[in-house]
């Protein structure tokens, strides 16, 4: 087997790192999404509590509750994001740093492409100076009536 079979597993694992990373990066986008929506909810939910605040029949200690629990919902939300968001960049810090490897092992590929080339060449000068040197040595085994080769 040649070099450039060996090196082509490795380029498309790479390329398949890349493409999972991509997945990951798509989930984490719509995470945010859903949170933001979720935010969007939580709002709402503040705000049909502010108007069961204002009905004489509402239990103030219970709606205090509610808003204590909606505050922490909401600042866990915050600090997911804020973690999707450091996610996200590192993510992109990988993929750039997979794409540069990507990149250098493209060259790889070129450069043993290139020495394959030049060793078919050296091949072929060494089997015509092979065929030279059988060929001589039949024509010495010819005339010394001497086998040379077995």
């Amino acid at each position: 087997m040649n070099n450039e079979g060996k090196s082509l597993p490795l380029v498309e694992n790479i390329v398949g790192v890349l493409r999972k990373l991509e997945a990951d990066v798509n989930v984490l986008n719509s995470d945010t999404v859903i949170l933001i929506s979720d935010i969007a909810i939580l709002k709402s939910d503040l705000t049909v509590l502010k108007t069961d605040i204002a009905a004489p029949s509402t239990n103030i200690t219970v709606i205090k509750n509610d808003i204590a629990v909606l505050r922490y919902n909401l600042a866990v939300l915050k600090t997911d994001i804020a973690t999707l968001k450091t996610d996200v960049f590192f993510l992109k810090t990988d993929l750039a740093v997979l794409k540069s490897e990507i990149d250098s092992l493209k060259l790889n590929v070129s450069s043993m492409e290139e020495d394959i080339v030049d060793l078919k060449e050296n091949t072929r000068e060494v089997r015509g100076v092979v065929n030279r040197l059988i060929d001589w040595a039949e024509r010495v085994e010819a005339f010394t009536r001497i086998p040379l080769l077995p």
